[in-house]
């Protein structure tokens, strides 16, 4: 028991770690994820690890860098998506890119190096180009399509989407939209298991039942807070707002507590 308790601690200490170095105004940017898939990274992350490779977000490109050696990082190679992009997401081997125009899905070849799978192009919404961050497992994603209503804000589009989608990914050459789901400006997204975490700008967390993907299930809502991203892990879910942290316990999904708030401002 003493054992389980210091592990939760380092975990509880690394999540915070990894927001607190990554926190902006609009996401924590950096993720750890490793070669047996294991992802430690909000779904706003711009950064990732993934073995002795770094990924890094460019405005319109994704960069290589071996890391092998941490204190001399070498380029490996620049990968030229062609649209603007925001967000990574490692799963199984796969690397999910966020963008306004759609949704990217890299696989890793066995130097790391990442070749396109596929693109699922926001063709319906080519005149709004919402912001559209990025989780998955490994036959589903899920990804978040939001305009935000605050002209200052960099989601502001003159037209209203506020969406969650749901695609099949068995086959990540060819996704398959499953399910879309109303929201209010949507945010950052979580997994886990069969039950997914979303943050909405102004209303806090709710969480879904995803055992079915086509009709995701309603299964909690928070009281009203800022919330811009999150990441659940061992019954732990941290949630980034404007200026704080919020702790949530989530091992009883049927009574979900709020444990603590973190300021971050100065």
């Amino acid at each position: 028991m003493k054992q389980n308790n210091i592990s939760n601690k380092l975990t509880l200490y690394s999540l915070i770690c990894i927001i607190l170095l990554g926190i902006s105004s609009c996401s924590s940017d950096i993720g750890i994820a490793d070669s047996n898939n294991a992802v430690l990274s909000g779904s706003y992350a711009r950064m990732l690890t993934i073995g002795n490779k770094l990924y890094v977000l460019g405005s319109t490109n994704l960069r290589i860098l071996d890391v092998a050696n941490p204190s001399v990082p070498i380029h490996v190679t620049s990968i030229d998506i062609q649209a603007d992009v925001e967000s990574l997401f490692f799963n199984n081997g796969n690397l999910f890119v966020g963008s306004p125009q759609g949704m990217y899905i890299y696989t890793l070849d066995g130097s790391g190096i990442p070749q396109l799978a596929s693109v699922t192009p926001y063709e319906q919404f080519a005149d709004i180009l919402p912001c559209d961050p990025i989780v998955a497992n490994d036959t589903l994603a899920f990804s978040t399509l939001s305009t935000s209503f605050d002209q200052e804000d960099n989601c502001w589009r003159a037209l209203d989407l506020n969406e969650l989608h749901v695609y099949d990914i068995k086959d990540v050459s060819a996704p398959n939209n499953l399910a879309r789901v109303p929201m209010e400006e949507p945010k950052g997204l979580g997994l886990a298991d069969d039950h997914l975490f979303v943050c909405e700008r102004n209303n806090g967390i709710k969480a879904f039942d995803i055992s079915s993907p086509t009709d995701p299930q309603l299964v909690y809502s928070s009281a009203p807070f800022q919330a811009v991203d999150l990441i659940p892990a061992n019954g732990t879910l941290l949630v980034v707002g404007v200026d704080t942290i919020h702790q949530f316990d989530y091992t009883d999904i049927d009574n979900i507590v709020k444990i603590s708030t973190i300021a971050t401002a100065d």
